[in-house]
Order: C-alpha cells, then sequence, then structure tokens
C-alpha cells in the first residue's frame, strides 16, 4: 500500500508471534462397560496459545491413538472430561499476582 504522505510503498504490518508456554491437557477416561472405572492423564504441550495446545493435543490422539497405559487398553473406554491449561512457573506467577488482594 502506498503511504499517502510519502508515495513509498509500506510493507504490511506482522503481528508480533506470542512466546511460546507451557499447557497441561487432563483428560479423564470411563469404562463404558464398568462406569466405576475412571482413568485420568495429563500431557504436557508447549505452544503459543490454549487452543493451539488443543489443536497438538488432538492431532496426537487422531495419530497415536489414546495414551497407552499398562493392563489398560483406553482404546474401549469413552472420553468424559477435557481440559487444557497453562502450566509452568509463568503461569504460577500469574496465578499469585491473581490470589494478591489490590493486584
Amino acid at each position: 500500500m502506498l503511504s499517502k504522505l510519502t508515495g513509498r510503498a509500506e510493507p504490511p504490518a506482522v503481528p508480533p508471534t506470542p512466546p511460546t508456554r507451557w499447557y497441561t491437557a487432563l483428560t479423564v477416561y470411563r469404562d463404558p462397560a464398568n462406569p466405576a472405572s475412571v482413568v485420568r492423564t495429563s500431557k504436557t504441550l508447549k505452544a503459543r496459545s490454549a487452543r493451539e495446545a488443543t489443536l497438538l493435543y488432538f492431532a496426537e490422539l487422531g495419530e497415536a491413538g489414546p495414551p497407552k497405559l499398562p493392563g489398560t487398553d483406553l482404546s474401549a473406554w469413552t472420553m468424559v472430561r477435557f481440559d487444557i491449561s497453562e502450566s509452568g512457573e509463568d503461569a504460577l506467577e500469574e496465578q499469585e499476582r491473581r490470589r494478591r488482594p489490590g493486584a
């Protein structure tokens, strides 16, 4: 685009890339044959946002299938809960800031 004042072309503004952060994906599986049987799994991912971490998690899940646990085949189980949250020092510092009165 040409600048109206100078008549020169200006390169389009490129938004800054957000830094990568650590996210933890928590998943709960339930055995349909025995609803009292519940397994919780977690996976740590490095991504630029919670959305990107979610997409990475489900891409890996689609390729490799559910997590492998000794003595338990989760492929027949039902995922009943999924949650992703920021983890690591940055997240802990942010949580502390929110807890402090007057912050």
